[in-house]
């Protein structure tokens, strides 16, 4: 049966990280005691499953801290996002398509914003280069 000092004599161990001889300098046990209670209460079992419940616990808190971090930098991006495709689609409205190279920009670094947010693929063509069709098709959706 496990007594008062063996668990002592446990914690100290596993605090000095299973160092056998750090332990026996701070713990008032024999060298060949300490080794048959390390076998006999199976402390390196133990420490593994304290050392794993200390990992899940470490891991829920970073996932917890991290998703949270996660989600409103995402819904941040989704903001600015549609702040930019809003000033971008004003200048088309107002200037239309063919004057509107830094609106267009604004428009397309808005949607893939947007969009990555989301966790959505981001257009790779660049949209000034396109054609009139797409940037029309751009401006008609954008304004509806």
């Amino acid at each position: 049966m496990e007594t008062a000092k063996h668990i002592a004599a446990f914690w100290a161990w596993y605090e000095l990280e299973r160092n056998f001889k750090e332990t026996l300098s701070k713990v008032v046990v024999s060298e060949p005691s300490l080794a048959k209670w390390i076998k006999r209460f199976d402390w390196h079992k133990r420490a593994d499953d304290l050392d794993a419940k200390q990992l899940e616990r470490a891991s829920k808190l970073i996932i917890e801290k991290n998703g949270k971090r996660l989600a409103d930098m995402i819904e941040n991006h989704y903001k600015y996002g549609a702040n930019l495709i809003n000033i971008g689609g004003a200048y088309l409205q107002q200037k239309g398509v063919e004057t509107g190279g830094q609106a267009i920009s604004a428009v397309k670094i808005g949607v893939d914003i947007q969009r990555t947010a989301e966790g959505l693929a981001t257009e790779k063509q660049d949209i000034t280069s396109n054609g009139k069709d797409i940037l029309t098709a751009l401006t008609v959706k954008i304004i509806k």
